[in-house]
């Protein structure tokens, strides 16, 4: 099916500044230590990057990283996978002056050294990078990630392809954690940690020899248009290719609210993909584009898939007056099949650890707020988004809304 009568856009976001970053030294760590500022070490064979918490107290009188016990219980751990840590990888801490009684490192103290951290990776451009504990979570990605970080329990076991680095990142538990909870004379000791660092500790390291992805630019699979004749088009190709066979389609509504059900209320724009590399988005302010989309999402032999069929379904049956006929997949609630953390569902989570697209949505995010956040009935300012970028998003939603269905579905059904 072609699709070139649609205009091109960019996918990516607008470039954006990073939070402001202290100067090195206002932290005023570097005063109580022996060894400030202590620089990175390993001799990298493999390309394995280890970003830690902080130095201990052995690690500042040696300017060593990892040379105390919770050093030497990593460094077992690594060679039980065939791993030197000293021959095999490169190592830093989030935090390179060491605080007081190896307490954990502040924000403001991980902020400070985030320069120094992503320093080291442009320099040694590592295959794989481990995150190991919160504080090295939030220095690899506290800069840029819009939404709430968290803690290194919601992050964990995921193998992200960053495609800012080129690196597969991995983030897993602290070792010295793991290590404080090996010892079951010790209150409220979990052994069940170091199980699960064990078996995300072999995944990280089978990523080396994983090639890193490559999806191709999104940019030239997102095409969109605001010509009513253009889509109508579009939509009449979709009908007439499920006169012969069934098919997929990700589907993807930008909305006045959250709700459809109070006055007012209506559908901005919507999105449509029928595969991993092709998705088209158009304003929905035209009665026959309405009516043909109705006809496109009650169809039999067009299964519907989204990212919360349910929300999608509604707005659809009171803003459209459209029953989805063949309702397939729900890509959110399959993710919280897969996984059921807390915060791991939404698609822009899921964009990330998967895909490794972190931001595409920070241009127009303001506008789909409402001012009365708790009113669940409340309008939006989605009227006021630029409309080029609104549909760009809104195609771009639909885009990895499909690929994500499809990568659920082999991960479950294969």
């Amino acid at each position: 099916m072609s699709f070139g009568f649609f205009q091109k856009e960019q996918t990516t976001g607008k470039p954006k500044t990073s939070r402001r970053t202290p100067g090195c030294g206002k932290c005023k760590l570097r005063p109580g230590c022996i060894s400030p500022k202590m620089p990175p070490s390993g001799d990298n064979k493999r390309g394995l990057l280890l970003i830690g918490d902080s130095p201990g107290k052995l690690d500042d009188e040696a300017n060593k990283h990892f040379v105390g016990n919770v050093g030497k219980f990593l460094r077992k751990k690594l060679r039980g996978h065939r791993i030197d840590l000293d021959r095999d990888c490169r190592t830093i801490n989030a935090v390179n002056c060491r605080p007081p009684g190896n307490r954990s490192p502040s924000t403001n103290e991980v902020a400070g050294c985030r320069p120094m951290i992503w320093k080291e990776i442009n320099s040694v451009k590592p295959n794989v990078i481990l995150l190991m504990g919160t504080a090295a979570l939030d220095s690899f990605l506290g800069h840029r990630w819009l939404r709430n970080l968290g803690g290194i329990n919601k992050w964990r076991g995921f193998a992200i392809p960053d495609r800012e680095t080129g690196a597969w990142v991995f983030p897993l538990f602290d070792p010295k954690y793991v290590y404080l909870n090996t010892d079951r004379n010790t209150r409220g000791s979990n052994p069940v940690v170091e199980v699960v660092f064990d078996q995300d500790l072999a995944r990280a390291v089978q990523l080396l020899n994983e090639p890193f992805p490559d999806w191709g630019d999104e940019t030239e699979m997102v095409k969109v248009t605001k010509d009513p004749e253009k889509v109508l088009k579009f939509l009449n190709k979709l009908l007439k290719r499920a006169s012969k066979e069934e098919f997929d389609i990700a589907f993807d509504f930008e909305t006045s609210g959250k709700k459809p059900h109070a006055r007012g209320h209506f559908i901005a724009s919507c999105g449509i993909s029928d595969c991993c590399e092709r998705a088209v988005a158009f304003p929905l302010d035209d009665e026959r584009v309405q009516q043909r989309l109705a006809q496109v999402l009650e169809h039999e032999n067009i299964g519907t898939i989204a990212h919360d069929l349910k929300f999608e379904g509604t707005w659809a049956r009171f803003c459209l007056n459209a029953r989805l006929g063949n309702p397939q997949w729900d890509s959110m609630l399959a993710s919280h099949v897969i996984d059921n953390r807390q915060g791991v569902c939404s698609l822009k989570f899921q964009t990330y650890v998967r895909f490794g697209v972190i931001d595409y949505e920070s241009s127009v995010s303001p506008f789909l707020k409402s001012k009365e956040e708790r009113n669940a009935n409340a309008i939006n300012r989605v009227v006021d988004a630029p409309l080029r970028e609104l549909l760009v998003y809104n195609a771009k939603d639909a885009l990895f809304t499909y690929r994500l269905a499809m990568a659920q579905m082999k991960e479950l059904y294969q």
